[in-house]
């Protein structure tokens, strides 16, 4: 029973040694044909200007909920953790709808 075992395991070895060598085969193979192709990865370059002023006085932020009661008053709740200050909507404030 131990010589089963031990061939076996020997089988199972050579298998997955025979998957890793055909993957690896195949990512080089894809490897080589993008470079002979001449691609090459984009560069991407900083915006200065990003993010330019949105209209009407938007702003950008999370949305966790918005509600509209019955009477059209709109309840932003995006605003938690935010102060005043930042120009946080509350309930009927909004300037977008």
């Amino acid at each position: 029973m131990t010589f089963l075992k031990g061939r076996d395991s020997v089988v199972a070895t050579f298998l997955a040694v025979l998957i890793v060598l055909g993957v690896t085969s195949s990512m080089l193979e894809k490897k080589a044909a993008v470079q002979a192709s001449g691609l090459q990865a984009p560069r991407f370059e900083v915006d200065p200007l990003w993010p330019r002023p949105l209209p009407n006085h938007w702003l950008l932020g999370m949305t966790i909920g918005v509600s509209v009661d019955s009477a059209g008053s709109r309840l932003d709740r995006s605003s938690a953790g935010y102060p005043r200050s930042q120009g946080s909507l509350h309930a009927g404030q909004s300037s977008c709808l």
